[in-house]
């Protein structure tokens, strides 16, 4: 299976752990798409403030950049760990390119992170959780129709 592994790289995330172990499964050829490459985390104030004003321009690219990526590299499937860059329409994309897409979802509640996250985690082919209750929950609580499956972390 050829993927396309969407996520944080900094030492310790579990993105970084996620993407490690499928690299090390017999029969998955993993290529890299770092979502922290695009959106930098920054203590200072003005570099905060800077993020926040060239985020439509960085999201854009960040879009655009996935595209190119997946058309590059033609994987079986887009996995994202989280994805809270990856947008309905960089999702809708991809599906229309024939992607099957799939999200890693480690938190709480997909509603959490903001709208441009909430509406599209209701957009992945498949959402397998971390959370035990989020497959019984994810239509009539969180109001997806897609799928939503169990699997432990770790």
């Amino acid at each position: 299976m050829k993927l396309l592994y969407v996520g944080e790289t900094w030492l310790g995330s579990c993105a970084r752990s996620m993407r490690e172990a499928l690299s090390r499964r017999p029969g998955v050829t993993l290529e890299e798409f770092p979502e922290d490459a695009w959106f930098p985390a920054r203590e200072s104030l003005v570099l905060r403030a800077m993020n926040r004003l060239s985020r439509p321009m960085r999201m854009r690219g960040f879009r655009a950049g996935l595209l190119e990526a997946a058309t590059r590299s033609r994987p079986d499937a887009v996995m994202t760990y989280k994805g809270t860059h990856v947008d309905t329409p960089a999702l809708r994309a991809l599906k229309k390119a024939g992607v099957a897409t799939v999200n890693v979802y480690p938190d709480c509640s997909p509603h959490s992170s903001g709208v441009t996250h909430r509406s599209a985690v209701g957009e992945y082919d498949l959402v397998l959780s971390t959370k035990p209750f989020h497959p019984a929950r994810w239509k009539d609580v969180y109001g997806y129709d897609n799928a939503c499956e169990f699997v432990p972390q770790g």
